[in-house]
């Protein structure tokens, strides 16, 4: 990338594919904070804080993916996901960071989504 397109991508508010991905991976999901977000995941589906936590990076890396596709997410993602969009403020500004609003298509035929293993 150009020293001129990184100065134009910054003025105009898009950062740089490394930074998008960086920020993807690590910005809070929700207003509230990481731990904020873990808890109502905890709450929510019974996890234990390990399992939580793996789930959303896992949740993280799917939305990477997305940006190149549809993608269909394993069953515990798309929990993640629903509780995400729930947030449908937080869901709206965090889809800007990636550049890209993700819409929820939850019309995948039930046999293909119980094969889902790994989605990235």
């Amino acid at each position: 990338m150009s020293i001129f397109s990184t100065i134009f991508n910054a003025f105009r508010g898009t950062p740089p594919e490394q930074t998008r991905r960086e920020r993807i991976l690590s910005e809070p999901l929700i207003s509230a904070g990481h731990e904020a977000f873990e808890r109502r995941v905890m709450q929510e589906t019974g996890w234990p804080l390990d399992k939580t936590r793996r789930v959303i990076t896992e949740y993280r890396h799917f939305m990477l993916s997305c940006l190149s596709g549809d993608r269909i997410p394993t069953q515990d993602v798309d929990k993640v996901w629903h509780l995400h969009i729930l947030a449908s403020i937080d869901y709206s500004n965090w889809c800007k960071i990636m550049g890209k609003f993700i819409h929820h298509k939850p019309d995948a035929p039930k046999e293909v989504v119980d094969k889902v293993d790994v989605v990235f």
